[in-house]
């Protein structure tokens, strides 16, 4: 078990807290570790830092545990330092092709013809032996889900690939803070109730900083 993200609290503190305590208790009755990567957290502000994002593994990955390490990254707008860990393990080119080939296929059964699902369900079921008279349980099941996981993908409605948002064609430090500034006046807007109204504070900031960060990237553009 491997566990990444913002525990919201700084572990190697001399402080104890409740949360500490519980995270304390947590990562020993799992008996998981982590490594010490300094500070992690900075507020938009600059009037406060800590570490409080980490990544635990249990004690018996230690020795495929190579590093954890901050990653500086220019184009980062989060408040916090991204973490990476280093981590020996060994994926065979089965294991590979399999996991490739696994298919995640969510169904809107409101646009399913469910009467047409069932008469190709029933006809493949009548061609195979019943469950009873198979030697393997197993395979049994993999021929089952098989049967219900191609017949739902012959009908089921072909899922529309939306278009990817574009990145900024443009990145420096202007933009970089300007980016930071947007974020937190939508952030705050959001944490306001969403207001409408054209006159609201927060809704102007939002809309100021939007533009700002256009305007930066047209002129860098050009």
């Amino acid at each position: 078990m491997i566990i990444g993200g913002d525990l919201n609290e700084n572990i190697y503190s001399s402080t104890n807290s409740q949360r500490k305590t519980v995270i304390s208790n947590f990562m020993s009755e799992h008996k998981l570790s982590t490594v010490e990567c300094g500070i992690t957290f900075i507020l938009p502000s600059g009037q406060a830092m800590s570490a409080i994002d980490y990544i635990l593994f249990q004690d018996h990955y230690k020795e495929n545990v190579i590093k954890i390490e901050k990653q500086e990254i220019n184009s980062n707008v989060s408040d916090h330092t991204p973490l990476m860990l280093s981590l020996k393990c060994d994926i065979s080119f089965k294991k590979m092709k399999e996991l490739t080939n696994t298919k995640n296929l969510k169904v809107n059964w409101n646009k399913v013809d469910k009467n047409e699902y069932k008469t190709l369900i029933d006809d493949k079921l009548e061609k195979i032996k019943p469950i009873s008279e198979k030697l393997n349980l197993y395979q049994a099941f993999d021929e089952l889900n098989k049967i219900l996981s191609d017949t739902i993908s012959k009908i089921a409605p072909r899922k529309r690939k939306g278009k990817k948002k574009k990145k900024l064609p443009v990145m420096n430090d202007e933009i970089l803070h300007a980016v930071k500034r947007k974020k937190t006046a939508f952030y705050i807007w959001k944490q306001q109730g969403r207001p409408k109204e054209p006159g609201n504070f927060y809704l102007k900031e939002k809309t100021i900083t939007t533009y700002d960060l256009r305007k930066l990237c047209r002129k860098e553009k050009h």
